[in-house]
């Protein structure tokens, strides 16, 4: 960001970041709908770029509150839906 922020800014050491809530997002009903549709769908299952079924036996767990992996279903969420609009359209 040199040349874009302030240097008394950009040079900051008590600077923190925020954490977003997604494994409570994920958990959520709302959220488990869109995750769930994403997962079964055909494509997703058809590409091959996941092993469907880990990912539907991972997300149980995680939405049972065994394990966190918020992250890796954010990546499985966002590669699906980048296929959908760049790829299949």
């Amino acid at each position: 960001m040199e040349g874009f922020v302030p240097e008394k800014l950009r040079l900051r050491k008590d600077k923190i970041a925020f954490q977003t809530p997604e494994d409570e997002w994920f958990r959520m009903k709302k959220f488990r709908e869109i995750i769930l549709d994403i997962i079964n769908s055909k494509l997703f299952t058809e590409r091959g770029y996941c092993n469907s079924e880990k990912v539907k036996y991972l997300y149980q767990k995680h939405f049972k509150g065994e394990i966190n992996i918020s992250q890796e279903i954010w990546k499985w969420i966002n590669l699906e839906l980048w296929f959908q609009k760049f790829i299949d359209s």
